[in-house]
């Protein structure tokens, strides 16, 4: 079968393809979706081997991918929760992470917090920005434009210095 053949065959039955598709994950979008990667799974197969029975092999393609978001969806279901409590989420240790990877990650973060401590206030800008210059001018976009404008060239004169400063973080830090 060649590509031109098959591109004849999807377009005759993609109506049929799509609909097959929206019954059985009740999404258009996600029919959508599953239907351009027939498209694609079935374009890759031609390139690979013959296909005798072109228009079987694309429906059972699409059924076969329809099952597969299906199952995947029934086991993100079943392992993932929606609406759980930040502070329930924030508890759940990771699996393997240990009392010395904690102490670690702590010596760490009180190193970086020494060294970003010794940057300008212009370089702690960087590191912590503020909300954006529209939210805090009220709308101003002249006043905007020329904030972030100046902003932007600031960023360029100290990055020198910051990248500077970046790496005697990294020696002190051993990395």
């Amino acid at each position: 079968m060649s590509q031109s053949r098959f591109n004849h065959v999807f377009i005759a039955q993609r109506v049929s393809l799509l609909r097959t598709l929206e019954r059985m994950v009740n999404n258009h979008s996600t029919a959508e979706d599953l239907l351009q990667e027939t498209y694609l799974r079935v374009t890759r197969a031609l390139s690979e081997r013959a296909i005798d029975h072109l228009e079987p092999f694309v429906f059972q393609t699409a059924r076969n991918l329809a099952l597969d978001h299906l199952r995947a969806r029934r086991i993100q279901s079943r392992t993932m929760l929606e609406d759980v409590p930040l502070d329930v989420v924030e508890s759940v240790a990771a699996p393997a992470s240990s009392a010395e990877d904690a102490a670690h990650a702590e010596q760490l973060l009180e190193r970086l917090n020494v060294s970003l401590n010794e940057l300008s206030a212009r370089q702690q800008q960087i590191f912590h920005p503020q909300p954006s210059a529209r939210a805090q001018l009220s709308g101003n976009r002249r006043e905007a434009r020329r904030v972030v404008e100046h902003g932007a060239k600031g960023a360029e004169i100290d990055h020198g210095d910051l990248h500077r400063r970046g790496r005697a973080v990294k020696r002190r830090l051993n990395l």
